[in-house]
């Protein structure tokens, strides 16, 4: 074996050597260590952000989901307190009043707005703007408020482009919500009057309303089936925001719920039979228990006897479809009409008949002639007003004729 001897120096230089090898080393692993620890802690800040932009983004699109879906139950809401409004007065004046601050800054719709990354359309639309009070059919005006989301955009392609505008899109649409349901409460207090004044009247009458909607022939309300305008809105905000919420539900089922009981009450007056059938006569004989002019004992009598000339006209009280025309035992010369929602009328002792069973007959027509026939002392009429298959007292009837002729009116104007 041979050995190599080195100089002390050789051995330092070589020393120096290695030890420079070593710290290169050892700050290349370090280097390479502390970049790869940058580079994870720059992955999870990469991970970190995303996870938080993805959050954002979701919490976008389902803030914007609910300001579209709400934009549209409002839209709907909106249209039917207009046309609850149209349908009374012809209303001139707007359903929602729009804020004072907001109605010179809102006349037209706002430009079209982009999500996030894109730019915006510089171009607006135009606004429909509010109808004028000059014109020959009146409508309700929209407010500026309203057009914003109602006149000219479609709630399905709108967009925003931060949170913050759905944010206050979302504190608008509340604002909103609060208007229409002011304005439905007033309206509930308005039906409510005039459900109260045709109650009134059907007590006049001998009538309980509970009686006519149980009896009407079919579902006569405009409103039923439609469901929109009341549609529980889908509830987002804070706890205080879903209260309103829920009260605006609650006040929008019953103004239709009301609503609906108006319009069917007024439907069923219309088939009520209040015009007296002669123009001139005079009362024989009443309604109810009385002596009877043959056999002179104590008898129920169905109808009332309206005494009068010879051929004197006999009228169709409502309009209705003829049951019955022809001879009929001791009431003679008879006539029925069903004037539907479960009224009837009876007509005996005519002495001509001028309409046959299935003739449709409208309110005022004459429908035959006074006479005496079948079991009658004179010429008269025997009038019978049947309601539910019960007879009812006809004076009764004609006490509540004015009032309910002023509702056939208005049900017939409107």
């Amino acid at each position: 074996m041979r050995f190599v001897s080195l100089s002390s120096r050789t051995q330092l230089l070589l020393s120096f050597v290695a030890a420079g090898i070593l710290v290169w080393v050892g700050l290349s692993s370090y280097s390479f260590i502390s970049k790869d620890n940058v580079l994870i802690s720059k992955d999870q800040e990469i991970s970190s952000l995303t996870n938080s932009y993805q959050s954002l983004q979701q919490d976008f699109e389902t803030l914007h989901n609910e300001i579209q879906d709400t934009t549209k139950q409002l839209t709907q809401r909106q249209a039917y307190l207009e046309e609850l409004l149209n349908a009374e007065h012809g209303n001139t004046t707007s359903a929602i009043e729009s804020p004072a601050e907001d109605a010179t800054t809102q006349n037209s719709t706002p430009q079209e707005q982009k999500s996030p990354g894109t730019q915006p359309n510089a171009s607006p639309q135009q606004s429909t703007g509010p109808q004028s009070h000059a014109t020959t059919a009146p409508s309700v005006r929209k407010p500026a408020l309203l057009s914003r989301f109602f006149s000219t955009a479609h709630a399905e392609d709108a967009e925003y482009d931060s949170l913050s505008q759905l944010r206050q899109a979302k504190s608008t649409l509340l604002h909103l919500e609060t208007q229409q349901n002011q304005q439905a409460e007033r309206l509930i207090q308005k039906i409510a009057g005039r459900l109260h004044s045709i109650e009134q009247t059907l007590k006049t009458a001998g009538l309980q309303s509970q009686q006519i909607l149980e009896l009407l022939d079919e579902n006569v309300s405009p409103y039923m089936g439609k469901g929109g305008p009341i549609d529980l809105l889908h509830q987002f905000g804070t706890a205080e925001d879903i209260a309103q919420q829920t009260r605006a539900a609650k006040t929008f089922t019953q103004l239709m719920n009301d609503q609906s009981r108006l319009d069917d009450l007024k439907a069923a007056l219309a088939s009520m039979p209040v015009i007296i059938p002669v123009e001139r006569y005079y009362v024989s004989s009443h309604f109810g228990i009385r002596k009877d002019p043959v056999t002179k004992r104590r008898a129920r009598h169905h109808g009332i006897d309206l005494a009068g000339w010879w051929k004197t006209p006999i009228m169709a009280p409502a309009s209705g479809v003829v049951t019955y025309s022809g001879r009929n035992g001791a009431y003679g010369n008879f006539i029925e009409i069903n004037h539907g929602n479960g009224f009837k009328t009876r007509y005996g002792h005519l002495g001509k008949l001028k309409v046959r069973k299935g003739d449709h007959v409208t309110t005022k027509q004459i429908i035959g002639l006074m006479g005496s026939t079948g079991r009658s002392t004179g010429p008269h009429l025997h009038y019978e007003i049947w309601f539910d298959g019960k007879p009812r007292n006809p004076m009764k009837f004609f006490k509540a004729a004015e009032h309910v002729l002023k509702i056939q009116q208005q049900q017939t104007s409107s």
